[in-house]
């Protein structure tokens, strides 16, 4: 047998050793990944979430900033898309630009935000971002337990009819837009 140089068992032990961290590199690869899918399944909201397409909405009566009760059927002349928000969140407080643009591009819906928060914080919402939609008070949770929404925001798109044709977590610009042209 001939004796390797000691330049080549430099080179094959450098060789193993590479190929040792790649096959570990792989192995952490996949259980990092294996929990990241965990963690994404167990945090993702239910599939259920809210009402279900094609359900009647139910009706409320909410007070907008100046405590005027406005109900659904106030808003139902026409597509209605009631985006649930409450104050002090980051991600709604993110939205309120894109609400605004939504509203400016899109004057064939009515928008109303429905938010869960003491007045004054309501108000401020409502001058700060100069909305022209309905800022609506639910600071009991009365309309957010009837349309079941579990988490914030959230939107639903109900037709002239009252019935549910779209709804979904509205985190961007693009989510408010996708929630307009995936109706059913």
């Amino acid at each position: 047998m001939n004796k390797l140089k000691s330049k080549d068992k430099t080179i094959l032990i450098f060789s193993i050793a590479l190929v040792l961290l790649m096959v570990v590199n792989l192995f952490l690869f996949l259980k990092v990944t294996r929990l990241e899918n965990q963690f994404n399944e167990f945090f993702k909201p239910p599939e259920d979430t809210g009402l279900k397409i094609g359900d009647k909405v139910p009706d409320f009566k909410l007070s907008d900033i100046n405590e005027k009760e406005i109900s659904l059927k106030d808003l139902n002349d026409k597509k209605l898309l009631l985006i649930f928000t409450t104050v002090g969140c980051k991600p709604c407080i993110d939205l309120y630009d894109d609400i605004k643009e939504l509203e400016d591009k899109h004057k064939e819906i009515n928008i109303a935000i429905i938010v869960n928060g003491p007045l004054d914080n309501i108000k401020n919402i409502k001058q700060d971002n100069n909305f022209s939609s309905k800022v609506l008070n639910d600071s009991e949770d009365l309309t957010i337990n009837a349309y079941k929404v579990n988490g914030f925001p959230f939107a639903n798109l109900i037709d002239e009819n009252s019935i549910l044709i779209n709804k979904g977590f509205v985190n961007s610009i693009d989510d408010l837009e996708n929630l307009l042209n995936t109706t059913k």
